[in-house]
């Protein structure tokens, strides 16, 4: 048997024991990334012989690719019969007392390649009131299952071992080497199905498949395509409330038993194996509050601005984008500062590779960091974070900033070129919303992303929303990058849109005021300042403008050279 697991902590002991007892020889298992106890449970069968493992990096979702890997192993050590499977499903006989391979055996040499029916487990509305559905505990399964757009649930395939065969995404099918070969139906075997553990499994499940599924390159978009559907459900809000309605209500669920769609299995799960949700980590964070930021030396001095505006109420985080050592002595030099690595993803790596050191207008300025913002911010070590750009300083209100943040996101204005922040109206052709928000007048966020503020607990689906359209360009170069306006700020628009909201979001401009609308505007500052003199001039700052809370200098230049 082959399995593709990613995460399946809670199921995947369960799976192996059942099929090793249902006669199994062998399990090889691609394990794709997994973050959870999935790695130390695989262990345990290596060590006894009976799996080997093959640890896939990538984060594409390559499902056909690694699948077909895998029968080519199997093949290579001498399997007669190789069954493609998920960590969800569960292959059984169809003849009360028999087990998988007692049907197996028997099957024709001349009919290589069999399909076999899945079965949903079938459960009420009330089953989601557990944090984990345990699938030895369901008694009912749906013989007419459909998938999540309401379509047949298509089967499984397992076929004789044999070098070449290329198995379809999905595993619904696959390539044989002899074109004559045709699948056949099998009748003697049915697969029980869990698709839905509970809802925070499912909608871990989601987010890692979308967003694997908009990195690939290579799929097309139609594969995947319940899981898309969802993820951009998850990304928008709206995926409790999906699944919700999928769920029978006891009416309903009576109602299809009585009819006999829904089935008792003919050979059940044993009562007793090993199962359980893995409690989910609790996030570790430095403190309940912080401002993340991103410099190089070229911005350094916006930094040290930045930080002596904040007056150490919070700590500030700056994301090294290529520091030098005076700046680390600084930093080191300074309490509530300290300096962190840009996070290493797959994401990150595909923007750096596609646009090199491209350079903008601005000699000092690349582009490639105008991309990672919500990475950062993703990665950021409190609770609630501000982002705000190393050329913008508080005057005063962080405090209220962040009890603002308690309640949603904090968006803020674009006061400099509202009338060229719209993204353009064919992104909404090549990027759709999610079906509810399709239904609704769309509506432009002209908005500044150069300070906003996030509950990392409450908002991941928003921030992933916000790398849906940078994964598309530079993952699965599904987009181009000029139908977003002005980089990761396009993105966020979009965002979100998609999560339903509307210009009502936006806080008062005086959150991110332009330097070039306040009293500031022209003010300059010696660059070799030392730490007294920063401080008088955010005190001549804050006397100068009165309403402004942060001022933001869009590129504006606040130090003067010396020379």
């Amino acid at each position: 048997m082959t399995l593709l697991v990613r995460d399946e902590d809670d199921i995947l002991a369960l799976n192996l024991e059942h099929h090793l007892a249902q006669g199994v020889d062998r399990f090889i298992v691609t394990d794709n990334r997994s973050t959870d106890r999935t790695p130390q449970i695989l262990r345990r069968y290596v060590e006894r012989g009976l799996v080997e493992c093959i640890q896939e990096p990538g984060d594409t979702y390559s499902q056909a690719a690694w699948v077909s890997r895998m029968a080519e192993r199997a093949a290579a050590t001498g399997a007669s019969w190789v069954i493609h499977a998920d960590a969800d499903e569960f292959w059984i006989a169809r003849q009360p007392g028999l087990r998988l391979r007692d049907v197996v055996e028997q099957l024709p040499a001349a009919q290589p390649v069999q399909l076999v029916q899945r079965w949903n487990a079938a459960l009420c509305r009330h089953h989601d009131r557990h944090a984990w559905i345990d699938p030895a505990t369901v008694r009912w399964f749906d013989r007419a299952s459909q998938n999540n757009l309401g379509q047949p649930l298509p089967p499984k395939v397992l076929h004789r071992a044999r070098a070449g065969v290329q198995v379809e995404h999905g595993n619904h099918g696959l390539l044989w080497p002899d074109p004559a070969i045709v699948p056949q139906a099998n009748a003697d075997l049915v697969i029980l199905h869990f698709p839905y553990r509970g809802y925070r499994h499912y909608a871990h499940k989601i987010q890692q498949g979308g967003r694997a599924y908009s990195a690939n390159a290579q799929l097309s978009p139609a594969v995947g395509s319940t899981w898309r559907a969802d993820y951009l459900a998850w990304m928008a809000g709206m995926l409790r409330q999906r699944v919700q309605q999928r769920l029978l209500a006891l009416p309903g669920f009576l109602q299809q038993r009585a009819a006999g769609r829904l089935l008792r299995p003919p050979n059940a799960l044993p009562a007793h194996t090993p199962r359980g949700l893995s409690p989910a980590a609790s996030a570790a964070y430095d403190a309940n509050a912080g401002v993340v930021t991103l410099a190089d030396d070229n911005y350094f001095f916006g930094v040290r601005l930045l930080y002596h505006s904040l007056e150490q109420q919070v700590p500030l985080v700056v994301y090294d984008l290529g520091l030098g050592e005076q700046a680390h002595r600084w930093v080191a030099a300074h309490p509530a500062i300290s300096i962190r690595p840009i996070p290493d993803t797959p994401l990150v790596r595909a923007i750096r590779d596609a646009c090199g050191e491209r350079a903008l207008a601005k000699a000092t300025k690349r582009e490639w960091p105008l991309w990672i913002c919500p990475e950062l911010i993703l990665a950021a070590p409190f609770r609630r974070v501000a982002w705000i750009d190393a050329d913008a300083v508080v005057l005063r209100g962080l405090k209220h900033l962040f009890r603002l943040v308690e309640r949603q996101p904090l968006i803020t204005h674009e006061n400099l070129a509202p009338d060229q922040t719209a993204n353009p109206t064919e992104l909404l052709e090549q990027l759709p919303l999610a079906p509810r928000q399709r239904r609704r007048p769309v509506q432009d966020i002209l908005l500044n992303a150069g300070v906003s503020g996030w509950c990392l607990e409450r908002d991941r689906a928003l921030l992933e929303g916000y790398t849906h359209p940078i994964r598309c360009i530079f993952q699965g170069r599904s987009l181009a990058p000029d139908q977003v306006r002005w980089h990761d700020q396009g993105c966020l628009i979009w965002a979100l849109q998609n999560a339903g909201y509307g210009p009502d979001i936006l806080q008062s401009k005086r959150w991110n005021l332009c330097v070039k609308h306040s009293a500031l505007a022209g003010s300059r500052i010696d660059p070799s300042a030392d730490d007294a003199a920063i401080n008088h001039w955010l005190q001549q700052a804050r006397r100068l403008e009165t309403r402004a809370r942060i001022v933001h200098w869009n590129g504006h230049p606040v130090a003067w050279s010396q020379g």
